[in-house]
């Protein structure tokens, strides 16, 4: 029997698998950002991943930053282990911080804006970015960067063909596809399937980015996000198809074919990761009186769920990046988080870190801005665990969950609740989310160790 060699990294995943990685003790207060020329864009889209739940992204870039670390040097490898090193610094520092901001002098911070900067020119500068665009650079970035050290690292040609699958989209991937099903044969197809690292919502018709005046009457009516997800695979009919199975029949029946309708829905999903990225796409070009497009903010009300349910999961927000101003050229990016330190949520803009005192956060109903002023524009969601326990979950822990509670028992829990002062009220919901959290955070690092032996092994 032929034991294979681990990597260093495959073995920084194995010790997480065998036991919680040992942290030093940080504040319960997250760190603010410095805003080093308009990177608040930056800022606000880090916060968010700095905080995602059971330290997913964290863990990957330590694990792969520890393969940079065996002497060894290869030239494919060099631009890899710059923005790899830069994240994985950033992530220590950030945990290191005890409630202060990273200044304006701090390397990682300056360090992770240059290595997006050899991954895109227009980052190289101090002009005002579109977050999400920055994040799809980054998590593409990382991703790409990750495969290169991966296929450096693998011991044969089938270890090769499974880094192929992709790190970041194995965390944060959104597979979806193109249904079409032909009017005469009804043949369906599938095509156009694809993984992204988010899922991009428009927030009006494509009716609407013509027509002003339907534009105004969409963007004065509030819409959840449930109907958004609804709009975007929503059906629709297309005549001229060519259907080759239809082209198929009629070549063997020696018949002339003749182009036939189809039903087409595209967008649908089959498959999300452990972390989900959910755009509220704001910016579009609309057309003008004039017949020339214009860049337009669109500044629609969306209602979105704090537990969002979908059909490949349940998931949980932890983070809200928003956009403050009329346009894309102008305004400023802010983010609210939930920290992982203590399960309460902050708003972040830039270095100043300021508690968020939203009860909806907490108690589960929708909201649809979390800081007055701003538009929420990319919000971040976990994966909730599955009722009834799940992996990482312990027997006790699943029965204790699933006993029940007397109808009396519930009734006068809800009383005493109601009886609270406001302020007791949202004190005790953060600390639920508090003591819940801990159970959360190691469910989430045991699912993606699982994954990600998967592909290392």
């Amino acid at each position: 029997m032929v034991q294979l060699k681990l990597s260093v990294a495959q073995e920084r995943l194995m010790a997480l698998w065998h036991g919680p990685v040992e942290k030093e003790p940080v504040s319960t207060r997250i760190p603010g950002l410095a805003n080093l020329g308009n990177t608040c864009f930056m800022n606000a889209v880090l916060q968010c991943l700095l905080n995602t739940p059971g330290g997913l992204l964290a863990e990957v870039c330590r694990a792969f930053e520890e393969s940079l670390r065996d002497g060894s040097e290869n030239p494919s490898s060099s631009g890899a282990k710059v923005l790899v090193r830069s994240f994985a610094a950033l992530v220590r520092e950030y945990q290191a911080t005890e409630g202060k901001a990273l200044s304006k002098g701090n390397k990682a911070l300056q360090n992770l804006k240059a290595g997006i900067a050899t991954l895109d020119q227009q980052y190289a500068g101090c002009d005002q970015q579109d977050a999400y665009e920055f994040l799809g650079c980054l998590l593409d970035g990382l991703e790409e960067k990750f495969k290169v050290l991966q296929q450096l690292q693998q011991q044969s040609p089938q270890q090769s063909a499974a880094a192929s699958g992709g790190v970041i989209r194995e965390i944060c991937g959104v597979t979806s596809y193109t249904t079409r099903t032909c009017h005469c044969c009804e043949e369906r197809f599938e095509v156009d399937k694809v993984t992204d690292t988010a899922m991009r919502l428009p927030l009006i018709s494509d009716a609407a980015v013509a027509d002003a005046q339907l534009r105004a009457k969409e963007e004065d009516s509030p819409v959840s996000l449930q109907d958004l997800l609804a709009a975007a695979q929503k059906p629709e009919d297309i005549d001229g198809y060519d259907c080759d199975s239809c082209r198929a029949a009629c070549h063997r029946e020696g018949r002339e074919h003749a182009r036939s309708g189809m039903t087409q829905r595209a967008g649908a999903v089959c498959r999300t990761g452990d972390v989900l990225a959910i755009v509220l796409y704001r910016f579009c070009n609309t057309l003008d009186a004039a017949g020339n497009f214009k860049p337009a903010k669109v500044k629609r009300k969306v209602a979105f769920p704090t537990k969002l349910e979908l059909d490949t999961g349940d998931y949980q927000l932890f983070g809200v990046v928003s956009h403050i101003g009329a346009s894309l050229a102008s305004g400023h990016y802010v983010a609210a988080v939930q920290s992982t330190r203590d399960g309460l949520w902050y708003t972040c803009d830039d270095e100043k870190v300021s508690p968020v005192n939203l009860k909806a956060l907490y108690d589960g109903r929708p909201i649809s801005g979390v800081q007055p002023g701003s538009d929420p524009y990319i919000l971040f969601y976990q994966r909730c665990r599955a009722e009834g326990g799940s992996e990482g979950a312990s027997d006790a822990a699943t029965a204790e969950a699933q006993a029940p509670v007397p109808a009396e028992s519930r009734a006068d829990a809800q009383v005493a609740a109601e009886a609270m002062p406001s302020a007791d009220r949202l004190a005790r919901a953060q600390d639920e989310v508090k003591y819940a959290d801990v159970a959360e955070s190691e469910w989430q690092r045991s699912r993606l160790v699982q994954k990600l032996a998967a592909i290392l092994r």
